[in-house]
């Protein structure tokens, strides 16, 4: 069903004699839209795997040089990677009002 939207939605905006002023009404998108969501599925793709990279390398590194049994040294890596991943998540909580 959706397939037959999409060639629809496309179709009329081929074809600006088919296209009426229901033709919003009708389909939950215009084709001209398709391109920001193919655009915006990519970026979101890429993010994804760019996150995934980035994770596996941080376990590496933990792995080798944040041994199970160091306590404190686990204690200090997890205070240091909680703040660090906080501290722009705080900002953008509660920005800065001046009077």
């Amino acid at each position: 069903m959706i397939w037959q939207q999409l060639a629809l939605s496309a179709w009329k905006s081929v074809r600006p004699e088919v296209v009426g002023a229901d033709a919003g009404a009708k389909y939950y998108f215009f084709a001209w839209e398709l391109p920001i969501f193919v655009l915006m599925g990519c970026i979101g793709g890429l993010s994804g795997a760019l996150w995934i990279r980035i994770n596996i390398a941080m376990t590496r590194l933990r792995a080798q040089h944040v041994p199970a049994r160091a306590v404190r040294r686990r204690l200090a890596e997890v205070h240091t990677q909680s703040s660090y991943q906080c501290s722009p998540c705080q900002g953008l909580t509660f920005p800065c009002h001046e009077p």
